[in-house]
């Protein structure tokens, strides 16, 4: 991965942390279910954002004995487990 790419995964995560901690303090000000809902929804991009961000960078370490191809996949399991989250998300949308 090129540095800039790493940068722009970390300004995504820093940006929406600081508008979900702005969001939060907004819904418990005004008593806004909706905000706190979407705040919540927040959390969960939050939560998935961290995880690729540190996926990636456990990606990054070399081969060893046991792992020939190195940590290299880890990204797609950072994929992998983001795409999940997503399609139960949806499937419990739709049934709602």
């Amino acid at each position: 991965m090129e540095h800039h790419e790493k940068t722009d995964l970390s300004s995504a995560f820093l940006l929406n942390f600081i508008f979900t901690i702005i969001e939060l303090i907004g819904a418990l000000l005004t008593n806004s279910v909706a905000i706190l809902a979407n705040v919540a929804h927040d959390i969960g991009d939050n939560f998935t954002l961290a995880l690729t961000w540190y996926l990636e960078k456990v990606s990054e370490k070399g081969r060893t004995d046991s792992l020939s191809y190195g940590y290299k996949r880890f990204s797609l399991l950072g994929a992998l487990i983001n795409n999940v989250i997503l399609i139960v998300s949806s499937f419990f949308i739709v049934i709602e």
